[in-house]
């Protein structure tokens, strides 16, 4: 894998096999142009099955070659031919590596991680990541701590012809730089300025040998708004605080006339329960884009039935945390969010729905085994997929508060892709306006 990467004149195409799903995650940041790049999923059934028709079966499944070989010593092929060795991650890339892959652009390169992920499907656990393959450069000061920001343009002067500025929101796999980059890779209009915040953990902190004044969050966290490991105990959300303040309330941007805050998968769960708990200020308009999350932090107890329809949650008494946070309000919020929700819930749900909201998210991402999903129990009460779990949330708000404001966009024949959803005419329309989302 390693040489295609320090090549950046290859104009060929490129199926790089990876059978740790973690190692496949970590590699598309290294190839440009971002949105040419293609990450599937192997079938399990391709692994699992083997056999013709007519062979015995074991139990439901067809013999395999090698259990027909086990059984038969007389069959003397090489078990080689079977043998699927597993491999670590490989090491962070040396500086020279780094910046060939970084600044090398690759015209029509399309690569396809094929990922092999039995393990995870049948245990459903979610995978840890690798430390990420690159920090992003700018700091925002945030209490005698720092938190790393992409800013497209030298925000230490006045910015006069900014009238947008978008915010993205990374996944749980921290990368803000690839955020960043295919956001860029939109062109944004001329008028907006873009800012990828990046919320790292320990492991980041020591691979890139950060100073101690970086923040950092356990990786699992950081989502829920739950304080940092260090160097203060800041949540996320008080990140976000610090970015609209800056915004807000600093003279370079005189001509600012909204604010959007984008998040996709993990970075989408972030902006809804933000969009419910945030104390940022809301001087300037503020659109919040609630992309393909995994869960959400719903207003009431009931839940989603097998059939879609909202009622009483069956599984409570075996799922005591179904409606606790980050799922919902009974309980168990972080710090940031207490003196918000001793407003009381109706209040903040009011708030919310006066809140120019849009929900994203592909029309194919229907995959219950997907291997960033949510599989808690929690998180199951909400539906089988992010399409479901994002169906029946719409569907609860309208149910809550008819006439609600608050569109639900499907991007057609893509699956849980953020380069694609945002670059698709709904996702522009979120993001810039420039463009109109079919069929809305």
């Amino acid at each position: 894998m390693r040489p295609s990467l320090q090549d950046p004149t290859a104009t060929r195409d490129v199926t790089l096999v990876a059978m740790d799903h973690a190692v496949a995650e970590w590699l598309p940041q290294w190839f440009q142009p971002a949105d040419q790049v293609t990450v599937r999923g192997l079938e399990i059934d391709i692994i699992a099955r083997k056999g013709k028709p007519g062979r015995p079966p074991i139990g439901k499944i067809a013999m395999s070659s090698t259990e027909r070989r086990r059984r038969n010593p007389r069959d003397r092929r090489s078990p080689r031919h079977f043998a699927r060795p597993t491999r670590p991650a490989p090491a962070p890339l040396q500086t020279d590596q780094q910046k060939a892959a970084r600044d090398g652009v690759i015209p029509g390169l399309a690569v396809a991680l094929l990922i092999g992920l039995v393990a995870h499907a049948a245990f459903g656990e979610k995978p840890a990541s690798p430390p990420v393959a690159a920090v992003v450069d700018g700091r925002l000061p945030i209490g005698g701590a720092q938190l790393p920001v992409f800013v497209s343009q030298d925000w230490s002067r006045p910015l006069p012809s900014v009238r947008r500025v978008v915010i993205v929101v990374h996944g749980y796999n921290r990368n803000a730089a690839n955020y960043a980059r295919n956001m860029m890779a939109l062109g944004p209009p001329a008028d907006t300025l873009v800012w990828a915040p990046q919320f790292l953990d320990p492991d980041d902190i020591a691979a890139h040998q950060l100073p101690d004044a970086v923040l950092r969050w356990d990786r699992e966290q950081w989502l829920d708004g739950n304080p940092a490991l260090g160097p203060t105990s800041l949540s996320a959300f008080d990140g976000f605080d610090a970015i609209l303040a800056e915004l807000t309330h600093h003279a370079d941007f005189p001509n600012l006339s909204q604010i959007v805050l984008a998040g996709f998968s993990a970075g989408g769960q972030v902006v809804q329960r933000y969009a419910e708990i945030g104390k940022g200020e809301d001087a300037v308009p503020l659109r919040f884009i609630v992309g393909s999350p995994s869960s959400y932090a719903y207003f009431g107890d009931e839940r989603p039935g097998p059939d879609g329809t909202l009622g009483a949650f069956a599984g409570a008494a075996s799922c005591p945390n179904y409606n606790r946070w980050k799922y919902g309000f009974a309980g168990g919020s972080p710090p940031y969010a207490r003196g918000t929700i001793g407003q009381g819930v109706p209040a903040i749900e009011h708030r919310y729905a006066l809140r120019d909201i849009v929900y994203l998210i592909g029309g194919n991402d229907t995959d219950p085994n997907h291997r960033l999903l949510d599989k808690s129990c929690a998180g199951e009460a909400q539906g089988p997929t992010r399409l479901a779990r994002m169906q029946a949330f719409v569907a609860d708000m309208k149910r809550r508060t008819p006439g609600i404001q608050h569109p639900m966009w499907m991007v057609d024949g893509v699956a849980h892709n953020e380069a694609r959803v945002f670059a698709s005419p709904c996702g522009r329309a979120a993001l810039f306006g420039d463009e109109t989302c079919p069929g809305n």
